[in-house]
């Protein structure tokens, strides 16, 4: 497993990045993908490309800050799942970034929603790879998300500051964030 840098061009590898985004990620929940090249571009993120036995298996975007590293999206090509690729790939983060915390958001496990237990999931897997439930639960573009973190704490005013360096001030104010209540389940 090893990762090559995408940069939005017309490749075979680009094309396979934009389907996994587009079917792995509800529509509220995506940016638009000149803004992420736009990011790429300013060295606010990186778009890595998960390749396997020199075949496309997933893709990583990461935000960095000095004290925070963002994992804003993970996404395993459903062909690869099971491969333990998902894991090699935090494994990897975890190597690349030892002193910093790791931040990542997951879609909240309410009972009500239709894909609850994918939700609950979700949140073993990043659990059983190191990863711990903060005590933040917010609403981004109106998304419910519970956030996650390794080697360290994060605050709501963390949160707010990372968002704001990796995203800007435009794409921050446009997603309305709001600490929201924990869940009591």
């Amino acid at each position: 497993m090893y990762f090559l840098d995408l940069n939005g061009s017309d490749s075979e590898i680009a094309d396979s990045f934009k389907a996994l985004y587009a079917g792995a990620f509800p529509k509220e929940e995506r940016r638009p993908l000149p803004i992420l090249w736009l990011l790429k571009k300013l060295g606010r993120i990186d778009t890595l490309a998960l390749m396997h036995e020199d075949e496309f298996a997933g893709f990583v975007i990461l935000g960095k800050t000095k004290r925070f590293v963002f994992i804003d999206y993970l996404a395993i090509d459903p062909s690869m799942r099971g491969k333990g690729l998902g894991s090699a790939v935090l494994e990897k983060i975890q190597e690349k970034y030892p002193n910093q915390t790791i931040v990542l958001e997951v879609e909240s496990p309410i009972e009500s929603e239709e894909n609850y237990h994918q939700r609950i999931r979700r949140i073993d897997f990043y659990k059983r790879n190191g990863f711990r439930k903060t005590d933040l639960r917010v609403l981004n573009n109106d998304c419910d998300f519970t956030i996650l973190a390794m080697n360290g704490k994060l605050t709501f005013s963390d949160y707010q500051e990372l968002y704001h360096k990796i995203y800007g001030r435009f794409v921050t104010r446009r997603a309305r964030l709001e600490k929201l209540p924990l869940q009591t389940t």
